[in-house]
């Protein structure tokens, strides 16, 4: 890039430590040379005879393994369902449980070295209906913190808001649990995880998060929790590992982590606002969400636009736990509420896409895909700031 004049050489250290820190998170370093690695290998010995159409709640798969490979994990529509070790011999069966609707099966192995194979897959539809989803929603927001210099307008306002709305539309079809400003420690949102290990794995899980975020330089980036100390996030901070970890591991199958709280660099408020005033003349300004950035060791200035950067670059599936993410990308284009409005523009454009894209979650599956969604929330806050 820089060679080529496209950027200038800040840009290309950023992009540089996202391609790094990916590299980091699957094992891999700049040294690694892909085309002589030799991956291990997977087989679906029994793929001919699983039907495309089923009416069970299982079915079996008979794996065959390459001598190399170590571990196994089988995904179904990208959410860790069953996971081991490969056996001396080389072969296992397992039962699968089935969704409701489609099911996109992939099976992949790892080797010792952490290479993965590439995936043996095939899809099934399952017509049989036990029970409808029950739609669980968390909500986490802080507009007040120990630190009220970066007190809040909305942002538990955000959460109490997707939570009405989220009532009125599944009544006794929801479960509905908040945390708002003083309530938001570590230890408190470490506790929803025992109410969620109790869903089914037809329901829906939602969990939104409205407030600060910070990143430092080493792109680690935290949810600011109403205790935390914004000069070392470390340790009253939430990282975006714990905020996954929520959803990991539990039994829904159908799961969106909502992220509003989104870290634009270095912005200096005041010039920021004032730049920004007259964009829409029918909107207000407040304090932009993830207005700070942590200077870490590596240098004095910080790297902006990290966290954004990881997400426009990267796929916004987490292959560890299945779970689809919807983050706002900018502080700037977000930080925005209106007399209209009564709650920050992502929490507005996410409640009005469901509306008007007709998401209905009683299906087997999805009425509209998660892009779509994301697509509508982005072009909406983009009109309407």
């Amino acid at each position: 890039m820089n060679k080529l004049g496209y950027a200038d050489d800040e840009t290309v250290e950023i992009y540089k430590e996202a391609y790094l820190k990916r590299l980091k998170r699957y094992g891999l370093t700049e040294q690694t040379d892909f085309f002589s690695i030799e991956r291990p290998e997977v087989t679906l010995l029994n793929k001919n005879q699983l039907s495309p159409v089923a009416k069970a709640e299982e079915i079996q798969v008979d794996l065959s393994f390459s001598s190399s490979a170590k571990t196994f994990t089988v995904y179904d529509n990208g959410v860790p369902v069953v996971s081991g070790k490969v056996p001396n011999s080389g072969k296992t069966s397992e039962k699968i449980k089935l969704l409701q609707g489609d099911n996109n099966i992939s099976v992949i192995t790892v080797d010792s070295k952490g290479f993965e194979s590439d995936p043996e897959t095939f899809s099934v539809i399952n017509q049989e209906v036990s029970q409808k989803p029950v739609v669980h929603y968390v909500g986490i927001g802080v507009s007040k913190y120990v630190n009220s210099s970066m007190d809040l307008r909305y942002a538990d306002k955000d959460v109490r808001s997707i939570a009405e709305y989220l009532g009125t539309k599944f009544e006794n079809r929801i479960t509905i649990d908040t945390l708002t400003n003083g309530q938001v420690t570590k230890e408190n949102i470490a506790n929803l995880k025992l109410k969620l290990m109790n869903t089914n794995i037809n329901d829906i899980v939602i969990v939104s998060f409205s407030g600060h975020g910070l990143v430092d330089d080493d792109f680690n980036f935290y949810f600011a929790t109403h205790d935390i100390n914004f000069d070392n996030p470390e340790d009253r901070g939430l990282s975006y590992e714990a905020m996954q970890d929520l959803l990991s591991g539990i039994p829904a199958r159908r799961k969106l982590l909502l992220l509003d709280a989104c870290h634009s660099g270095e912005i200096d408020t005041d010039e920021e606002l004032e730049q920004v005033a007259v964009a829409n003349e029918n909107v207000s300004q407040y304090t932009p969400k993830g207005s700070k950035v942590i200077k870490g060791k590596k240098n004095g200035n910080g790297l902006k636009n990290s966290f954004e950067l990881m997400q426009s670059l990267f796929y916004d599936l987490e292959r560890g736990n299945g779970s689809y993410v919807i983050s706002a990308a900018g502080g700037k284009e977000f930080a925005f509420e209106s007399e209209d409005w009564q709650n920050g523009v992502f929490t507005y454009s996410f409640i009005h896409a469901l509306s008007e894209l007709g998401y209905d979650t009683w299906k087997g599956k999805q009425a509209i895909s998660i892009s779509k969604l994301k697509e509508y929330i982005y072009n909406s806050v983009t009109n309407l700031t």
